[in-house]
């Protein structure tokens, strides 16, 4: 899987997609982790939103764009998200 960039903003420097991982409970019966993409351009809010599915209950992989224009290309498998994970949650 290729690492999916993002920016937080112009104060934090780019880093790599957060993928997160809860040890608890899978999404689904195969014991897969719940494949998500998160959409929030506020930084903070998406970093509350990771911890928070980090902490739940769900075995998850978290990938997380800014704004509309990156979640369709990720959706799309376009340009840099050419080997993006198709997602089971939006």
């Amino acid at each position: 899987m290729s690492t999916v960039s993002f920016e937080y903003g112009a104060t934090r420097p780019r880093t790599p997609p957060q993928e997160q991982r809860s040890p608890h409970v899978t999404g689904n019966n195969r014991g897969e982790p719940i494949e998500i993409l998160l959409v929030e351009d506020q930084p903070d809010d998406a970093d509350l939103t990771i911890d928070a599915l980090r902490d739940g209950r769900v075995h998850n992989r978290i990938s997380h764009v800014e704004d509309g224009v990156e979640a369709m290309a990720f959706l799309r498998r376009e340009g840099q998200y050419a080997d993006a994970p198709r997602p089971d949650r939006t």
